[in-house]
């Protein structure tokens, strides 16, 4: 209905993070190619998540940086070596006086330089150093909890999407059968009822038929594109289809 369409249609744009009355160009479902095929295997596919989800990419990113804070805590307990250094210019003009008498006048230059070489080490400092590298070790653990977690559930996406995409193939495939027995017994029935040989009640009997084929044809079609998508959206591949697979553009039979 209408109003299904703009329920429809408002949903979409807030999915998408758009305005409800932004028109939307929607490529007819006839259009969008469909996998052949599914040649690769699952645990590639895991193997591709796990390497491109930008969610895992960013966790392990956090893991290194915590993996850092734990080294710099550690890096406390070192001796502090500091060397520094100073270089200047000395002048100085003056005269001498010996026996009533003013002699000069006369200059003095010279470069005056210096090095410092300075170690500290902190004994003891109420346990702040161990406390912070407590803190810094539970931090980084909790970082690799999350990580191995984030990584179990994307392995779980993908092997429920890529399930999803193997049956809805085999689904595909039978839709199509159908639908091609479902025609050609209608076009029997129409050649039988021309030519006197059949009945209307038959004819109208695999009119029916071949409609619920089409409509099974229409979803399985939009089924198995709806798990490729999920597929791709799993591994981290949004907008691509999913990597090494055949596409065959496939239009529902008339």
């Amino acid at each position: 209905s209408q109003r299904g369409a703009a329920d429809t249609q408002s949903a979409l744009a807030e999915a998408v993070c758009i305005a409800p009355t932004m028109p939307l160009k929607v490529a007819p479902m006839a259009a969008m190619s469909l996998l052949a095929e599914m040649t690769n295997s699952v645990e590639y596919t895991m193997d591709r998540a796990l390497a491109g989800r930008p969610d895992l990419a960013a966790q392990l990113a956090a893991l290194r940086a915590r993996e850092a804070d734990v080294k710099q805590a550690k890096a406390a307990y070192l001796p502090q070596i500091g060397l520094n250094g100073s270089v200047g210019q000395a002048y100085s003009r003056f005269d001498a006086y010996t026996d009533e008498k003013t002699t000069g006048p006369f200059d003095y230059n010279d470069t005056v330089y210096g090095i410092n070489l300075t170690l500290s080490w902190e004994i003891f400092d109420g346990f702040l150093r161990h406390n912070k590298v407590r803190e810094a070790e539970a931090q980084r653990s909790q970082a690799a909890a999350e990580l191995s977690a984030l990584q179990l559930k994307a392995m779980r996406e993908v092997w429920k999407s890529y399930v999803d995409v193997k049956t809805d193939l085999v689904q595909y495939e039978a839709a199509q059968a159908l639908l091609t027995a479902s025609q050609d017994a209608f076009n029997a029935n129409t050649t039988k009822y021309q030519n006197g040989l059949g009945t209307l009640i038959d004819l109208l009997a695999a009119e029916r038929e071949l409609a619920r084929a089409r409509t099974t044809m229409v979803e399985s079609r939009a089924e198995m594109l709806e798990s490729a998508a999920a597929l791709a959206f799993a591994v981290g591949d949004a907008n691509n289809a999913p990597p090494k697979t055949q596409a065959v553009s496939t239009s529902p039979q008339n």
